[in-house]
């Protein structure tokens, strides 16, 4: 009950209530019991005063002393609760007495016999005549008297009522000073309770209050080590904790707000009755609208038909593609929706993302992945996925690779852009000898493929044949007229069982067989050409161990002077296989060319020959020797550095090698050649344009990279001394190189005819079968390591 008020009226009254209680246990308890001890206490006193009495009356009325006895009698008297004193016998008659005149109330208030009892008991008697008033009979038995009538008795009336009412008034003082004492206390206590209690608790309450009516900085300020003090602290504790989550709640909130205002899809935010009732700017970009314009707007307008605003209902946490329009504009997105509520009320959440971008990015994409974007024709993967669904179906299938020769010159001489315009010009002359039931598709960098569906070998051919005629006339790009041919392959499936893969390595071979024999041409698969294919694979694979297997090994062709005496030898690879001999370079090296093994293997050939001219210099006989570089080399950014530091980690001279280069290493490695070189003549090495003569610009390169000396090719020494037109190119290279001052070698001198032509004209070193065979080192000595002389 006491919880309906405040502590300010509540501790009083509590305060009050517990006096009352106290008062009434006072007046019910203590007063009665009070005035009872004290009774008992002067009845016990005035016992043993009347028995001390009772003594000395007995000795006073064994001697007759009846003054003494009066004596006593009246002291006894003066008393204040003694009424009356009397010493009487058994008869009743009065031997002693306080007053006169009161022997009469004695007979009127004691009979003899009443008298005689507790004479003859020996034993004081109390007699309650009124409420306190008694009437105290003390025998008193003199030793000399033996019988009960010589007995006599001291009777006492005694007046408990003043000692009693006394008592009864300082029990009401007592009770009086106990409840102002109490009164007193109790006011201190509440001003004290009130000061250090109900305002230090009024204090925080009003401190909260302050916090939850918007003041965050308010806090209670109590002194003291008490459990107030402490709870005050603990309330400020959490009221900092409080307003600190306030903060961060309010800085979530903000960045909260932040983020979807910054987000890029649009969010809507939708009431019970699937209205607008907010939009973030994402959103109002999306559709091109105010946040108020979306708010008035019906949610099945902005995402209709109905039918979508209705499925997306439906799919509640599914993401589903939507297809509308924004003004005009058709407009794909990526929409989900969830449910949420706050404050006891449901909401829904929009979510839409605006993929029309990436839709078109995606059919962009797919049109790439299926079509060349320059010439607009299908590409490998888009035949190739055709391949395998005509032979999946069972039915004939024909192929034709085309692969433009030589196409990488024109592209590199005219530029990119006259190339790639060439290219289109070109399958669009394709497409005009095509059906549109066959597929045409450009699958590389210049290759294009033609696959036939239900068409024999006879109808891929003659098709074939149709499309290699369509390169004899030029092609009109912009100012230039170009002139290009083609090699061409054909496959034809085989059987109920052929695959893809085979068929498209079956054309492959075709195609690689067209340019092995020349080029402008087409040739059909056959099953030799797997055969070839196999023995070539093998042979690969065998001259990738050569190297590590150390079955590589030089010979060396001596280059003489006019007097036959070997000035240089030209370093010449060969291949001792240990299951096949000693194997024809016409046979290794273009598949090590082909391959890529020709790096290793050539910077194997130049450190052998390194050593070799190392170690015949220190013998004595310091002969130069040429080494051939592959076209391959000049691919290498590192290939003079590379070149250098094996020279030097083996010790030799440059002016004991030559490096002989044939056009075709010039003119497919690039600018970066006329680099190279500089730096290997800069090093001392000497330079050979090899086969001179022979390729496209010989003239051009040698005034553009400085050479040595050049080599005229065999095939002009061959017709030496008949061939009017060999004559004529000789004769016109020796002119040259002599006004150039360039040293000359002429290769592949196998008759004496040709030796004295040559000799003749100029030509200072001669090489050749007439001479010598290429042989092993150690060949072209004698037994005491003479040098022999051709």
């Amino acid at each position: 009950m006491l919880r309906r008020y405040s502590l300010r009226h509540s501790t009083p009254a509590l305060l009050g209530f517990f006096a009352i209680v106290f008062a009434a246990l006072l007046i019910l308890i203590q007063l009665p019991l009070s005035q009872k001890n004290a009774l008992e206490s002067w009845r016990n006193y005035t016992n043993q005063m009347l028995i001390q009495l009772q003594n000395s009356l007995n000795d006073h009325l064994r001697f007759n002393r009846t003054e003494e006895m009066v004596t006593e009698l009246a002291e006894l008297g003066s008393l204040p609760n003694v009424k009356w004193a009397a010493v009487v016998n058994t008869q009743l008659h009065t031997l002693a007495i306080t007053r006169l005149g009161l022997e009469n109330s004695i007979h009127s208030l004691l009979s003899e016999q009443q008298l005689v009892e507790p004479i003859s008991k020996h034993t004081p008697t109390w007699r309650l005549m009124d409420k306190q008033s008694y009437l105290a009979i003390y025998p008193l038995n003199p030793v000399q008297l033996h019988t009960p009538e010589h007995s006599a008795a001291l009777l006492v009336e005694l007046d408990f009522a003043p000692l009693l009412q006394q008592t009864s008034s300082n029990a009401w003082s007592y009770l009086g000073q106990a409840l102002l004492l109490l009164l007193a206390l109790g006011f201190i206590l509440n001003r004290l309770y009130l000061h250090l209690i109900v305002k230090r608790i009024a204090h925080i309450g009003e401190t909260t209050q302050q916090y939850g009516a918007g003041n965050l900085q308010a806090r209670t300020h109590l002194q003291g080590k008490d459990e107030i003090s402490q709870l005050g602290s603990a309330v400020n504790k959490m009221l900092t904790q409080l307003e600190s989550n306030h903060n961060a709640l309010q800085e979530s909130e903000h960045m909260l707000r932040n983020l979807l205002n910054a987000a890029p899809v649009g969010l809507l935010v939708l009431n019970e009755q699937q209205q607008i009732i907010e939009a973030n700017p994402a959103a109002q970009a999306l559709f091109k609208m105010s946040s108020q314009q979306l708010c008035a707007t019906p949610i099945e307008q902005l995402l209709s038909p109905l039918e979508q605003w209705q499925q997306l209902l439906a799919s509640t946490k599914a993401t589903l593609l939507l297809n509308t329009a924004r003004l005009a504009q058709p407009l794909t997105l990526e929409a989900f929706i969830n449910d949420f509520s706050r404050d006891e009320q449901s909401f829904k959440l929009v979510l839409l993302n605006d993929i029309s971008e990436r839709k078109h990015a995606e059919q962009r994409l797919h049109y790439l992945a299926n079509y060349d974007a320059l010439t607009g024709l299908a590409n490998r993967n888009n035949i190739l996925s055709q391949i395998e669904k005509t032979l999946q179906s069972n039915l004939s299938l024909g192929l034709i690779l085309i692969d433009l020769d030589r196409f990488q010159y024109l592209n590199d001489a005219l530029g990119h852009h006259i190339g790639d315009q060439l290219l289109k010009a070109i399958a669009s002359r394709l497409q005009e000898h095509t059906e549109h039931s066959h597929v045409l598709a450009r699958v590389g960098g210049d290759e294009f493929m033609v696959a036939i569906q239900n068409a024999s070998l006879a109808d891929t051919e003659q098709l074939a044949l149709t499309l290699l005629n369509v390169f004899k006339q030029p092609f009109k790009v912009l100012q230039y007229e170009l002139f290009i041919t083609a090699s061409l392959g054909v496959a034809q499936q085989q059987g109920q069982h052929s695959s893809s893969i085979l068929l498209l390595k079956q054309v492959d071979l075709a195609l690689y067989q067209a340019k092995k024999i020349g080029r402008n041409c087409y040739i059909s698969f056959n099953n030799d050409l797997a055969t070839d294919a196999a023995l070539r694979q093998q042979l690969i694979d065998e001259l990738r161990h050569a190297l590590d297997q150390n079955e590589f090994e030089l010979h060396y062709q001596p280059q003489v002077d006019c007097s036959n005496t070997p000035v240089a030898m030209e370093a010449l690879l060969r291949w001792r296989s240990s299951s096949r001999g000693l194997v024809s370079p016409d046979k290794f090296i273009p598949l090590l060319e082909e391959t890529g093994m020709i790096i290793d293997v050539s910077r194997w050939v130049f450190r052998t020959a390194c050593r070799q001219a190392t170690a015949w210099s220190k013998q004595g006989t310091p002969l130069r020797i040429a080494v051939n570089l592959s076209p391959l080399d000049f691919l290498q950014a590192d290939l003079a550095g590379s070149l250098i530091k094996i020279m030097q980690e083996e010790c030799t001279p440059a002016q004991l090698i030559e490096l002989e280069i044939t056009e075709n290493s010039l003119l497919d490695s690039g600018p970066q050649a006329q680099s190279m070189l500089k730096t290997l003549k800069a090093a001392g090495l000497l330079l050979f344009l090899d086969d001179f003569g022979t390729g496209y610009s010989s003239l051009t390169y040698i005034k553009r990279f400085q050479f040595d000396g050049i080599k005229i090719d065999r095939e002009f020494v061959a017709g030496l001394p008949n061939c009017q037109q060999s004559i004529a190119l000789v004769e016109g290279i020796l002119t040259i190189a002599n006004h150039l001052k360039l040293d000359v070698i002429a290769e592949g001198v196998e008759t004496i005819e040709q030796v004295e032509f040559l000799r003749q004209r100029g030509c200072q070193q001669l090489q050749g079968y007439y001479f010598s065979p290429a042989r092993a080192a150690e060949q072209h000595f004698t037994s005491e390591n003479t040098l022999i002389h051709y």
